[in-house]
């Protein structure tokens, strides 16, 4: 399993999406698509394993009742 590159996901595109998955692991593959999920890093990644997805991008989402800004 290879690891995604950041840079080809836009987390804008999945937009509700993200909802469902609040506080959870997601596995998203390169066409902007969640193809695993789960409570830890490892059973998004199984998931998206057994759904035959070999490269994916690990994104944990945030809980949703706030909001926060990387610092440059």
């Amino acid at each position: 399993m290879n690891m995604q590159d950041a840079s080809t996901i836009d987390l804008g595109k999945l937009g509700n999406q993200m909802k469902r998955y609040e506080r959870q692991w997601v596995a998203i593959a390169s066409n902007n698509t969640i193809v695993g999920y789960g409570p830890t890093y490892r059973e998004a990644l199984d998931v998206a394993k057994r759904e035959g997805s070999r490269d994916v991008m690990l994104f944990k989402v945030p809980p949703l009742d706030y909001s926060f800004a990387p610092a440059m």
